[in-house]
């Protein structure tokens, strides 16, 4: 059995005996841990043979950031082909977990498709809706002007 990525305080351990791999997980896995981490936990992903256990049994903390990256990699992992499998992970966690569960983490984030002519109307629109505005502003301006006006017309002293 060896240990190739830390002690048990580390948020990331490795330990592998023959064909299996457990990756424990432990401490906070915040946006801060999974910063820190990401890289070897990536490598892993693609490194480890066999069956795959991550054991969150030690986790004391999960944010959204924690429970995608435990996510992307379970979903790296049998994407491979092999048996992964997620273990211990307390009650409180579990919610957050099945909210990052992913369909597929490399699929690229398409631009919408704007239609020049469309996007011009709307640009028109704004346009003209500001325009709008600041005539509403100019004209409740005015009528403050002339009721100033007009009530020193009638009561020049006051």
């Amino acid at each position: 059995m060896s240990d190739s990525a830390g002690a048990a305080d580390e948020p990331l351990s490795v330990v592998t005996d023959g064909g299996s791999a457990v990756l424990r997980l432990a401490g906070r896995w915040t946006l801060e841990t999974v910063l820190a981490v990401d890289g070897t936990l990536r490598r892993e992903a693609e490194r480890l043979e066999g069956s795959v256990v991550l054991d969150a049994a030690a986790l004391s903390g999960l944010d959204s950031a924690g429970a995608w990256a435990i996510q992307r990699t379970m979903t790296r992992l049998t994407a491979r082909g092999l048996a992964a499998e997620l273990r211990g992970v307390p009650d409180a966690y579990r919610a957050i977990l099945e909210k990052a569960e992913l369909t597929d983490p490399d699929a690229p984030v398409a631009p919408p498709v704007v239609n020049p002519i469309l996007a011009a109307l709307e640009r028109c629109g704004r346009a003209v809706e500001h325009g709008l505005g600041v005539g509403r502003a100019l004209s409740g301006f005015l009528g403050y002007v002339l009721v100033g006006l007009g009530s020193a017309v009638v009561s020049p002293r006051r």
